[in-house]
Formats: structure tokens, sequence, C-alpha cells
């Protein structure tokens, strides 16, 4: 098998002009060899499909909820073409307008009344696409290729619409439109693979990280942990921990404050989130480090959701505590420990400050060996300000090993929170084990 051009030396392998090695450069021209077959054999580029006035009456009827890998017209690769035509109220026409279309797998074009007013290359941007000043009735047209024989369409639970720009919180549900329509141009096999340098062993590290050593740094943001969720979440936290302290000795910072995002909340089947996320908190035992937590922020069906601010503004609160000494803390309270109690399981918390609020019923899930570890919820109550309860009847019996979750889903909820508000992090701990403290 060839070498990808990183990990051994090969003449054959260096960079050419445009960055690209010789190996990626024939990937590059493959897949681009490969769109344009797509575009040369598909049916409505030829027949014109995009034009206002095309007649697609004997299209069959497509509702956007069901325009997914489960419809038989996205199960594949190839290009599937849609058409809805909009009726415009009189209250909107003159107004500018912009067509949100959440995301879609893999890349699409998009017409307007037989203009190509938007595309865009892959899965994860959001569409908006200007559409200029509205008229009485708009033809739209999506041209969607799907590279891989997963499937693809449009992304579940997105709001597709047409915002009216200069009308706050006017817009046009395309959802409800009932009038969508769809046709196969082409039925294609998957594209050719392409292989990134940036994901191969520490390309981005040499590349990037190595070359700064040595300079004068106030603390690092960080932001990784999906790929881990779909291969190997276990043992995740003792890699961050390596690299946290790699990255302080290639600095000269013992002490350099590290700063890192938690995973998202995400319904995706087959990953293991709820594990990444616990082994995401275990870093905490190293001393200037801050984890934020940003279940809640994200969206249930995005990989990347678009509120960065909030993030954001949570990263920099925590690097105002622990990078700058402001006298807040840099994150919600930590579980410390659980011991079981005559009343029950009673959980402590770090860092909690003047006490822990709930805004919510507290759910709890109890994974005892004896069950055969079968979950089971489990309420809890705020017994102090740095103390959850769990009641359990005093002669209820508990096998060995126990372990208290909270929150422990995809896309969990999280009531529990700090005096500030900051949430308290998903966990996994277990009972009547004391855990390394930093």
């Amino acid at each position: 098998m060839k070498n990808l051009g990183y990990l051994q030396a090969d003449p054959t392998d260096f960079p050419s002009k445009d960055g690209l090695t010789a190996f990626q450069q024939s990937e590059h021209d493959a897949v681009q060899k490969y769109r344009r077959s797509l575009d040369q054999a598909d049916r409505g580029l030829a027949g014109n499909w995009y034009e206002r006035d095309y007649d697609d009456s004997d299209w069959k009827p497509l509702a956007l909820s069901q325009a997914w890998y489960l419809h038989d017209a996205f199960a594949g690769p190839g290009v599937v073409w849609m058409r809805c035509k909009v009726e415009v109220p009189p209250l909107y026409q003159g107004h500018p307008a912009v067509l949100d279309l959440g995301t879609l797998v893999d890349s699409d074009q998009c017409y307007v009344d037989g203009q190509l007013v938007g595309e865009t290359g892959y899965r994860y941007p959001p569409r908006l696409y200007p559409v200029g000043h509205l008229g009485a009735q708009m033809q739209i047209t999506v041209r969607l290729r799907i590279d891989t024989d997963q499937g693809g369409g449009w992304t579940p639970g997105k709001r597709h619409c047409l915002r009216i720009v200069d009308m706050d919180q006017a817009q046009i549900d395309l959802d409800a439109s009932g009038s969508w329509r769809c046709r196969r141009g082409l039925w294609a096999p998957p594209a050719p693979i392409e292989h990134y340098p940036t994901r191969m062993p520490a390309a981005c590290f040499n590349a990037m990280v190595a070359p700064l050593a040595g300079l004068q740094m106030s603390g690092v943001l960080w932001y990784q942990g999906e790929s881990n969720a779909s291969r190997s979440s276990e043992g995740y936290g003792r890699k961050l921990i390596g690299l946290i302290q790699d990255w302080r000795r290639l600095f000269h910072r013992p002490d350099l404050p590290f700063i890192y995002v938690q995973l998202p909340n995400l319904k995706i089947e087959g990953q293991q989130w709820p594990r990444l996320r616990d082994e995401q908190r275990k870093a905490l035992i190293l001393d200037h480090t801050a984890m934020v937590v940003s279940c809640g922020l994200g969206e249930d069906n995005d990989l990347h959701p678009l509120n960065k601010k909030a993030v954001g503004e949570r990263l920099a609160y925590a690097a105002q505590s622990i990078v700058y000494g402001a006298d807040h803390p840099a994150m919600g309270p930590r579980i410390s420990h659980a011991e079981r109690r005559e009343e029950g399981i009673v959980l402590h918390f770090a860092e909690a400050g003047s006490g822990l609020v709930a805004n919510g019923p507290l759910k709890f899930d109890l994974v005892d060996s004896s069950s055969g570890g079968v979950p089971e919820s489990l309420s809890g109550i705020i017994a102090s300000s740095d103390m959850i309860l769990i009641p359990l009847d005093s002669d209820r019996a508990l096998g060995n090993p126990v372990f208290v979750r909270y929150a422990w889903a995809h896309s969990p909820r999280l009531p529990l929170a700090g005096e500030d508000g900051l949430p308290v992090s998903p966990f996994e701990v277990p009972l009547d084990q004391i855990l390394p403290s930093r």
C-alpha cells in the first residue's frame, strides 16, 4: 500500500506548487473527475429542470420532513432534484428575502426562477441564499448531489423558510408549502475517497503547533472530540491529559491555562457521546484547567451548531477567571465523589460557590451490577450548598460496582447548575470511591 506522503519520505510525494502531494493531487483530481461525470450524465442539467416554467407535474410529491436517506429517492449516491412553487403574500411582496434551507447532505445548487442564487460544496454550512426582492410568486429548484452510499437529503428538524430581511420575525414556511416535488436526475456509484493531511497522525501538531514552540502564551482554548466519539471514547481522558502536559512542556509553562469545550448535545446513532463527555471531564484533575459545558447550546441535529457566540462567551468567562484572575468561578460545580449513607446516596460537588441550583427535576441513573447493569432512574434533591441526596431505603442492598450517572444521554437536559447559571457537567461517578482531586 502506498504511503500517504507524511509518515515516510518519498520524493514522488513532495508537495506540488499548489501545496498538494502527488498522492493527494491524484485523489483530488479523481474527485473532480467524478463530479464532472455526474454533471455530464445528469438528466436534470441536460433537460433544464431548473427553469421557471419547466413542467414538473409528473414528479413525485415530497414533504421535506421525509426528504432524507430513508426515502427511496435519497437512498444512494447521485443527483436528486426538488422543486417548489411559492405564493408570496402581498404583505411581503417587494421586500428583500433570504432562503434558509438548513443543511443538506452532501452538496447543492439552488435556483430561483431559473437563476442560480447559491451553492454549497459540502454538508455542514447553513444554506442562506439571498434572493432579492420578492414578487407575487417564485419557483425554487434545488439540485442535490449525494456522494456516499449511505444516502443523504435535507437535515431533519432544521428550519426551512423564506425569511423577510427587513421585517423582524417574518417568514414563509417552506415545510408547510405542500407543493414540493422531486425526481432523480441520476443514480451513480459513490464518490472516490479523498484523504486529507490534517487527519493523519501528528499532521496538525507538526504543521501548526510545533513551530510556535517557545512563544509566550496566555492560555489555550481547545475544542475537539467529535471524531473520537465515533471510534475510541474509552481512554480519551488520558489522551487529553497527555496533550495538555505536552503543550505545557513545549511552551515552558507548567501552569499554562487550558480551557476546553465538552461536546454539545447531538442525537446521533452509533456514537459514544455520553462516554466521551465523561472522559473529557476527567482532564479537570490537572490544575489551571476548565471545561466549558456546551450541552443546551447546540442543536440536536447538527454536528456544527450555529450558536458559536454562547460557546465563545463561556470560554471567555472561564479565561477571565483562570487566566486573568477575575473573582468568579471558571465553570459550573464539579462532581467530587458519591457515597452511600443510611438515608441514600449523597453526591458531593467541588467549587459549588454559594450553592447548587435546580432548574427543574433532578434525575439520576443508578447503574448497579446486581441488577445486570440496567440503569434505574431516581430523583435527587439539593441537601446542602454542595450536596445532592438521592433517597434510598436503608435496607436497600446494592451490588459492586455501582455507578451514578447524571445527564447520560446524547442530548440531555441540564437542570443542575451553580449560582451563576453555569451548568453541572454530565458525569458518571463510582459509589464509595474517592476520586482524585486536583
